[in-house]
């Protein structure tokens, strides 16, 4: 289910409400808007902020798409380096499900991490995920 952008990690009330002036209203129109490079190139000439937050709000609404990823989630996951689709469906789970545990007890992010099961899933859901988002390889 799409995300409203207002509700998107880093959108500010000032930004959704320029996305909201181009029609763009959900993690969806924005990953349809500005899945290509030429499509982020044109929005961030018409909204106030840079490519660079404007590709991290991308791979943001990107990960949204799987299952059981939000919120505190999708935190952890940055903060653990599996911050774009394409670095989760190249993460090994035990390997990613070890980072997250320590970036959650340093900064304890949540009482109930996600499991061992939940990482194998979402890293393999990521893995089969259709590509909608075109970055490049340093992003």
């Amino acid at each position: 289910m799409p995300t409203p952008l207002s509700k998107l990690k880093g959108v500010s009330p000032k930004l959704a409400a320029e996305f909201k002036e181009l029609g763009l209203t959900t993690t969806n129109h924005l990953l349809t808007v500005a899945g290509t490079r030429e499509g982020q190139e044109l929005l961030v000439s018409q909204i106030s902020t840079d490519s660079v937050t404007l590709v991290q709000l991308i791979k943001r609404a990107d990960l949204l798409r799987i299952v059981g990823i939000g919120g505190v989630y999708l935190e952890l996951l940055e903060a653990a380096g599996a911050d774009s689709i394409h670095k989760l469906a190249h993460s090994r789970p035990e390997s990613l499900y070890s980072k997250i545990m320590k970036v959650n007890i340093a900064n304890q992010f949540t009482r109930r991490p996600p499991t061992l099961a939940k990482v194998r899933k979402w890293v393999n859901e990521a893995d089969q995920l259709p590509e909608v988002v075109e970055l490049h390889t340093d992003q």
